[in-house]
Formats: C-alpha cells, structure tokens, sequence
C-alpha cells in the first residue's frame, strides 16, 4: 500500500485556485466561442460594405480575442491543476 502524500497547500489557497481555474475557462471557452462568432458576422459585413474602416478593425480585434481567449483557457487549465501537483510533497 502507498503512503499518501502529505499536503503543501491549505485548503483555502486550494480552492481558491480550483474556483479561479474553473472560472477562467468558463470566461475563456465563452470568449473563445464569441471571438468566432464576431469573426463569421465579419465576413458577411465585408460582402455588404468592403470599405469601412470599422470592419477592417474588427477583424483585427476579433484575432487579438482570440489569441487571449486561448491564452485564458491555457491559465485557467493550469490554474485548476496546479494546486493537485504542487499539494503532494513526496
């Protein structure tokens, strides 16, 4: 029989990381899905009216979006598993 591992972390500072990491992939999976749907209004705007500078905009703001919404999904992954790995001491 293993021994269990003796925990590093309390358990306040655990589930604080637990809840912001879950937090932070709901925002980011939400973002994520919204950053797309910008994107495919985008392209029917740019049939209607292909000179408007706030078109062109927002097809540059929805790629910054979604390179900071996978960036969130990333931390938020980390956040929620991090407090596991770094609870065990041995």
């Amino acid at each position: 029989m293993t021994p269990r591992p003796t925990m590093v972390l309390e358990d306040g500072p655990r589930i604080l990381a637990h809840v912001s990491g879950i937090l932070l992939l709901a925002l980011g999976i939400s973002g994520l899905i919204l950053s797309i749907f910008a994107r495919l209004i985008r392209r029917t705007a740019l049939h209607q009216e292909s000179n408007n500078i706030y078109v062109k905009s927002a097809g540059i703001i929805s790629i910054l979006a979604i390179i900071l919404n996978i960036i969130a999904i990333g931390l938020g992954g980390l956040f929620f598993y991090f407090p596991f790995y770094l609870s065990m001491k041995n």
